[in-house]
């Protein structure tokens, strides 16, 4: 499954994206020459059903169905309802510093700039529950419909780099983050993944060379920023699909042309989001573990006296108590 998975993602990304006469422009790092569009039609019509039912397939063959079904750019599917912001934007501050006669410059957003794409049950329910008169307080109208989709495709930062570049043109180098909804699966009501063009992790079969945290699954560590959502636990809101690209939601970016005229690359931060879902240190521990009690725990705790004993424990006990 591994294998076939990478294959079309490969397949798609050599189809649509790094073929001959196309070059990633030097301004914006994402803008490819040819539109990117669906590759293959008959594909995101054989998964439309397996894509809106994680739970109905295990891990490692959903992953294939994800894996196709985004590698194939189905979500760009306009025609068949899917809609999408009007343009790439932050997800937090681009922040600059001019320290020992150089700019030096930090993103902090939460995600990479993104792009989000709504299926055609997200964007109804948008419409119903997420509207521009919509003062984002109090719950929605309705519980998003089982079977909706959201893409937050993501591109290099700050967003300012991209914005004027047709979205169609841009190809989504930083991945994919996604949720498909599914209430009865877990308490949240939603399956969490990311989808790699350039790179493909898998969480099936695990990795025997790292502890990270997977990437996709349901009650996934993504909850914890989109447990704060008002409701639903989603941000999605309307004004970044019907507004203008003035309109969607902002944050601070401090000038990168200031930096751009030192000719001076700034070093891309990883964000909040990769820093915590990809960990580069390994867990650290308090210290070895080891067989015998410490004395100065055991005055804090002494052994109960057990009749006919002193009530230590035996060591083959202590060795068969579950961590």
């Amino acid at each position: 499954m591994r294998i076939a998975t990478m294959l079309w993602t490969v397949r798609a990304l050599g189809a649509l994206c790094l073929g001959a006469g196309t070059a990633l422009a030097a301004d914006c790092p994402a803008e490819v020459r040819e539109p990117v569009v669906v590759a293959d039609a008959v594909v995101c019509r054989e998964l439309h059903d397996a894509i809106r039912d994680p739970a109905g397939l295990p891990l490692d063959r959903y992953e294939e169905v994800y894996s196709r079904y985004f590698g194939n750019f189905c979500h760009r599917d306009t025609a068949s309802g899917w809609v999408r912001d009007v343009t790439v934007r932050d997800t937090g501050p681009f922040t600059a510093m001019f320290v020992d006669g150089a700019w030096r410059s930090q993103y902090n957003g939460t995600h990479s700039p993104v792009v989000i794409w709504y299926s055609p049950e997200m964007h109804a329910w948008m419409q119903e529950n997420r509207t521009p008169q919509d003062k984002g307080f109090g719950p929605d109208k309705s519980q998003v419909p089982d079977g909706a989709i959201i893409v937050k495709e993501m591109f290099p930062p700050p967003a300012d780099l991209c914005r004027d570049v047709a979205v169609e043109h841009l190809f989504p180098t930083h991945g994919a983050a996604f949720m498909v909804r599914q209430s009865t699966a877990s308490a949240d009501g939603w399956f969490w993944g990311y989808q790699g063009w350039i790179d493909t992790p898998l969480d099936w079969p695990a990795s025997n060379d790292s502890n990270a945290l997977p990437n996709s699954g349901f009650g996934m560590g993504c909850t914890n920023c989109h447990a704060s959502a008002r409701d639903n636990s989603t941000f999605s809101s309307l004004d970044n699909v019907t507004g203008t690209p003035d309109s969607v939601v902002m944050f601070l970016d401090e000038s990168p042309a200031d930096i751009a005229s030192q000719n001076v690359a700034p070093a891309e931060m990883p964000s909040f989001h990769e820093t915590i879902a990809n960990p580069v240190d390994p867990a650290g521990r308090l210290g070895a573990p080891t067989l015998w009690y410490r004395p100065d725990f055991l005055t804090a705790y002494p052994y109960p006296e057990q009749e006919g004993g002193t009530g230590e424990p035996r060591l083959e006990t202590r060795l068969m108590m579950p961590s």
